[in-house]
């Protein structure tokens, strides 16, 4: 089976081991970055809920293997350890998990939290009890600042801490532990007109607290997101990067520019696909008959071609989004080249000549079509694109030779002909999209993560990738 070749260097530093608390931790991207990167790093704790990703965390980064763990804990006493620390809560039901966890993933989820010093829940940590530590990964969730969220902020209307807003925690523990550095990573939608507010109030805080903060800009000095399509790894898939250096710290430090490797997602895709993975007939059969998609191949445009009018429904009479193909692509499977386009309310049909693959969330891989990129393949021909059940938020087809399109929920649309084969992206190719290597996600398969879990974990990380560059740029004066 081919295994996927991510192209990190690794390289020898001449500098003190870093030691890492990894809040809001997930699956451990920054962790996996540091080791990619060879620079010397011990994990002093972390701070994370979710029963799956801990295990998956602990699975991914060697401290769970798929063996009998031997405790002198007692059932109940797990249960009662896990509990205290919020592992396990879910904010929606505001119930644990915990007391209906089988007594095998209770001991996984217990083995990795004592080995891992996961102290659960960030509000509920005594900050004096954490070791001391060096960089602090500060990405809290953005679960209330996403545009696929209700976009509440840090405060709900009655003035409480959203999910988002444990950000405040991770304030109150900077003031008590001082990291040498710290990193943060968010969605695009915090330094939108709606949220721009509370990130300048965000960095002003941490400055005064004794840090210079350090985030990409444009030619007007605005934040700027970076976009993995320009580290190495074929998804479109923007975030706000911070990194914040103590005032005491001589270290210098500029964000790195984007670059093309060459990498592309037929690098990316796996060679061998199980039949689960396709979409059925029914499933194939939506996607043409869906209200909004007429003649879904019935225009085809050349890359020289003039595109129709362009509407804020759409491309002249069919509306919403319309895609535009190459000339060859409805009749033959010489396919070297494809345009692409999408729709969107406030522009009508967009062109988009740059081929890139969706952005992953947490939905990926999910039953719902509209939540899924798609691979479309004809005899030796792979395409990319996704599918919206309501045919109103975008439409996208992508050669498999670029870059895949930004998967959000309920946005794009997969056409093609019925000799296509429609499937989705497997879990591997997911976390491949990340940044992971195969082995990592091979040993949380081994520990028994379920496939949903591990669409979660991968849509839920950071690009392993960007902050690869990032940190390399960030040492690079301790590189032998």
């Amino acid at each position: 089976m081919k295994e996927f070749n991510n192209f990190l260097q690794k390289y020898n530093f001449k500098m003190d081991t870093i030691k890492l608390f990894d809040s809001f931790a997930g699956i451990g991207a920054l962790h996996q970055t540091l080791k990619e990167l060879g620079v010397p790093v011990k994990l002093v704790g972390m701070s994370e809920i979710d029963i799956d990703a801990i295990i998956s965390y602990g699975a991914a980064h060697k401290y769970l293997k798929n063996d009998i763990y031997e405790t002198n804990a007692t059932e109940e006493e797990m249960r009662d350890y896990l509990i205290k620390r919020n592992i396990g809560y879910d904010f929606k039901t505001n119930k644990s998990k915990i007391p209906r966890l089988n007594k095998n993933k209770l001991k996984q989820c217990y083995e990795v939290c004592i080995k891992c010093n996961n102290y659960g829940d960030i509000s509920k940590i005594n900050y004096e009890e954490i070791e001391d530590f060096d960089l602090f990964n500060f990405s809290f969730p953005c679960t209330d600042i996403s545009i696929a969220g209700k976009q509440k902020g840090f405060l709900d209307e009655e003035g409480n801490k959203t999910r988002s807003g444990l950000y405040v925690d991770g304030i109150e523990l900077i003031k008590i532990k001082k990291p040498k550095y710290i990193m943060i990573e968010n969605v695009k939608n915090l330094i939108s007109k709606k949220f721009i507010k509370d990130f300048n109030n965000m960095i002003n805080e941490i400055e005064t607290l004794g840090y210079k903060c350090c985030y990409p800009t444009n030619e007007k000095g605005l934040p700027q997101t970076l976009n993995a399509k320009n580290y190495g790894i074929p998804q479109n898939r923007e975030r706000i990067f911070v990194i914040c250096i103590r005032n005491d710290i001589n270290l210098t430090f500029e964000f790195p520019q984007g670059f093309d490797n060459g990498i592309r997602l037929k690098d990316i895709l796996e060679d061998n696909v199980e039949e689960k993975y396709f979409l059925n007939e029914e499933q194939i059969n939506k996607i043409f008959h869906w209200k909004a998609q007429q003649r879904p191949l019935e225009r085809v445009l050349g890359k020289e071609s003039i595109s129709p009018t362009l509407t804020t429904r759409g491309a002249g009479e069919y509306h919403s989004g319309m895609i535009l193909l190459n000339e060859h692509f409805k009749d033959s499977t010489n396919v070297d080249k494809i345009i692409t386009a999408d729709f969107r309310y406030d522009e009508g049909l967009r062109i988009r000549k740059e081929e890139i693959f969706p952005c992953l969330t947490c939905k990926t891989g999910g039953s719902s079509l509209s939540s899924n990129p798609y691979v479309i393949s004809k005899n030796e021909i792979n395409v990319v694109g996704n599918y919206s059940s309501s045919g109103h938020s975008a439409s996208r087809v992508v050669d498999i030779n670029g870059i895949a399109p930004t998967v959000m929920e309920n946005h794009g649309t997969v056409t093609a002909v019925n000799t296509f084969k429609i499937r989705k992206l497997t879990p591997k190719e997911c976390w491949r999209l990340m940044g992971f290597r195969d082995e990592n996600i091979n040993r949380s398969i081994e520990v028994g993560i379920k496939e949903s879990q591990l669409y979660k974990q991968a849509g839920n990380s950071i690009v392993v990738n960007v902050l690869y560059y990032i940190f390399k740029e960030m040492f690079k004066c301790y590189m032998i």
